[in-house]
């Protein structure tokens, strides 16, 4: 059993709501950056999670279905046809049979939502070993948000910017890999007004 599994059966509503959402953003930014999505006519307009999905050990009254097969699903993929605006709201399993989105493509997108359970294990086991939301990253957040005033954001800082705002909320420990993307932020922020 993972570390988030053991620990989601103990923590707060409030956080395992948050950390789900984290982990949601996690696998969209993750999509995004990929463009595992490029090649096809479909673009992801987020992902629904339903963090109580094991928590409670069984399935009634789950938040989210699948609109193809119509199973219960922590995690639904919105997806949004370029073609014709149409949404669907599917499992990732589905994607193939009712999107017609590529095995290939569906197979590398499992990999991410796999790859983010084991991130979320990480981060959790940071937590237990005493990590926390740093001063530092609550001063670079501060920053970002002070230079922000009125900017349209990429995806990709929108999300960082999004997961960082969660893990404040509750005093988590941010991944490494966000952290240097956060500093990496405020560094081209900084540039960008040297330039000015």
């Amino acid at each position: 059993m993972g570390q988030w599994s053991t620990y989601s059966q103990t923590a707060s509503d409030f956080v395992v709501t948050t950390v789900e959402k984290y982990i949601a953003l996690e696998i969209s930014q993750r999509i995004k950056i990929n463009g595992l999505l490029s090649r096809t006519p479909w673009t992801l307009d987020k992902i629904n999670v339903d963090p109580f999905f094991q928590k409670m050990g069984h399935h009634e009254g789950t938040q989210y279905r699948c609109e193809a097969c119509n199973r219960p699903l922590k995690y639904q993929f919105v997806l949004r046809s370029l073609d014709d605006q149409r949404v669907y709201k599917l499992g990732v399993s589905c994607f193939l049979s009712y999107a017609g989105i590529s095995q290939m493509t569906v197979n590398d997108i499992q990999s991410h939502v796999n790859a983010a359970g084991k991130y979320r294990d990480q981060i959790i086991a940071r937590y237990k070993a005493g990590k926390r939301f740093l001063g530092d990253e609550i001063n670079i957040l501060s920053f970002i948000v002070s230079h922000l005033r009125n900017q349209e954001l990429d995806d990709e800082h929108r999300l960082l910017y999004e997961k960082a705002q969660l893990f404040k909320q509750i005093d988590f420990p941010m991944y490494p890999d966000d952290n240097r993307a956060l500093r990496a932020w405020k560094r081209e922020i900084v540039i960008e007004e040297q330039k000015q």
